[in-house]
């Protein structure tokens, strides 16, 4: 924190104190336990583009109650200190600390950063690097270090990430194995291992509400009478607790109805089926 507070006497004082204030909220964000949301998302739950969950939005409320009430882009070195501890100053100095720098020393020196840091930084550090290359010299194929970030990650990519690269890279190569990455998801997540691990760790995240919603009431009814796993029923009973039938059309309010809706034409199926549905789901059927 000493480091960090010596380098803002470089700034003037105006600018010096918004970072200060700034950084109080965004570490009260990150440790506060009723706000329930790490600073390194505050990016996506205030953009205009992100779809939130209605638990993000809960979140989103409390956030503006305390004093936060929008993402800034020049947040983002903020939020790696706070959640990391560290900022990229070696790679910003020659642009941000004067005037002294030539465009050819900024681009070379970004440039030399991004060849040898690439394998463990986020996307989020290297677009900014890179817009600012390409602004600067637009003969600089900066959709190498681009590329290679996606070779690198795909494989911890989720389906929103590649919805996300696919706009970006231009690579047919890439291209075909984010595709292929994206069929991989859909065949390895069966309906029952997610609800399974979502109700144990009693977490998740739009990926897998998205998932469980891409099937049809229809699909549902079928895998209800499939599935002969021991433990199904508890699987069902933790996963109602959840996924409740309600009104919206987010994945989680969907899925909840299709599943409450094929659960009752289970019951209707026979006198045995809706006893225990009754006694273990608590759905009565009339």
């Amino acid at each position: 924190m000493e480091n960090f507070l010596g380098d803002l006497t470089n700034f003037e004082q105006e600018v010096a104190n918004e970072i200060i204030s700034t950084t109080t909220v965004l570490t009260y964000i990150h440790h506060e336990p009723s706000i329930e949301v790490t600073v390194k998302s505050l990016e996506s739950i205030f953009s205009y583009h992100s779809v939130i969950t209605d638990e993000q939005k809960q979140q989103k409320d409390i956030m503006k109650a305390a004093g936060y009430t929008h993402f800034e882009d020049y947040e983002k070195e903020l939020v790696k200190y706070i959640s990391d501890g560290t900022y990229d100053k070696e790679a910003w100095g020659l642009y941000s600390d004067n005037f002294k720098a030539t465009t050819n020393e900024v681009v070379s020196g970004l440039s030399q950063f991004l060849n040898k840091h690439i394998k463990e930084m986020s996307y989020r550090e290297i677009e900014p690097m890179v817009s600012t290359i390409r602004s600067l010299d637009n003969t600089v194929k900066t959709e190498v270090w681009v590329d290679q970030f996606i070779t690198e990650k795909i494989n911890s990519f989720s389906r929103r990430d590649i919805e996300f690269f696919k706009t970006i890279t231009k690579s047919t190569v890439l291209l075909k194995k984010l595709g292929s990455r994206e069929d991989e998801i859909f065949s390895s997540n069966s309906i029952k291992d997610t609800l399974h691990r979502i109700v144990k760790d009693s977490s998740w995240n739009p990926e897998d509400e998205e998932f469980l919603n891409s099937h049809t009431e229809e699909q549902l009814y079928e895998w209800l009478q499939d599935d002969g796993d021991n433990n199904f029923l508890s699987i069902l009973r933790g996963s109602m607790r959840i996924f409740v039938p309600m009104e919206g059309d987010s994945h989680r309010a969907s899925f909840g109805t299709k599943l409450h809706n094929a659960l009752i034409r289970l019951a209707k199926r026979s006198v045995v089926d809706q006893i225990r549905i009754k006694d273990f789901l608590g759905i009565q059927v009339d």
